[in-house]
């Protein structure tokens, strides 16, 4: 009888056995499911090429056209400055554009006397072969005030102007109606238009 026993238990414990469940055994993941390829690698790198290049040229148009505006405004403020120095001062005044400096002086020869000097933005030289800017013509070396009745200021019509990289400028235009200067940019060559401040 304990051999008839002996063999119902082995026949019992082989069937559980076959039910029980089997041990599971990760699978390792297969590298094209889990990797990128070649192929999607290059077309990021090249979509943000594409994007940064785009990116790059605005940006630097921007800061192009902030330095053409920051000019403008640098002649404008330093020509008004000057012609109310030179107003307080009780003598015409001569102010103009060298290699890289705004100048004023007395502009009486032989005994002219630099009383003001600023540096233009960084990159900006005078230009005076920029044609007309609205019809007015440049001064050409220097706008000169003249003493009237105690009242210093520039009565003709003119521009002063300096230009930067990629042929951005920057000016100050007084028109002949007008008492004072207005600042004027252009963004690139010559057949951009100027803008108004």
């Amino acid at each position: 009888m304990n051999a008839g026993l002996n063999i119902l238990n082995a026949k019992k414990f082989s069937r559980e056995r076959q039910t029980a469940a089997p041990a599971v055994i990760p699978s390792p993941p297969s590298p094209s499911k889990s990797a990128f390829t070649l192929i999607e690698v290059m077309v990021v790198v090249l979509l943000i090429g594409i994007l940064s290049s785009l990116a790059y040229s605005s940006l630097m148009d921007l800061i192009f056209a902030n330095r053409a505006r920051e000019t403008a405004q640098v002649i404008r403020s330093f020509t008004e400055k000057s012609i109310a120095e030179a107003k307080r001062m009780g003598t015409p005044v001569r102010i103009y554009l060298n290699a890289e400096d705004i100048v004023a002086d007395t502009g009486t020869a032989p005994n002219a006397k630099e009383f003001s000097r600023m540096a233009l933005s960084s990159g900006f030289r005078m230009n005076t072969s920029l044609g007309s800017i609205n019809g007015i013509a440049t001064y050409a070396n220097a706008s000169v005030s003249s003493d009237f009745l105690g009242v210093s200021g520039v009565t003709t019509a003119g521009y002063l102007a300096a230009c930067g990289a990629r042929s951005y400028c920057g000016a100050a235009v007084k028109f002949a109606n007008e008492n004072s200067f207005k600042a004027h940019i252009r963004k690139g060559a010559s057949p951009r238009p100027w803008e108004a401040l």
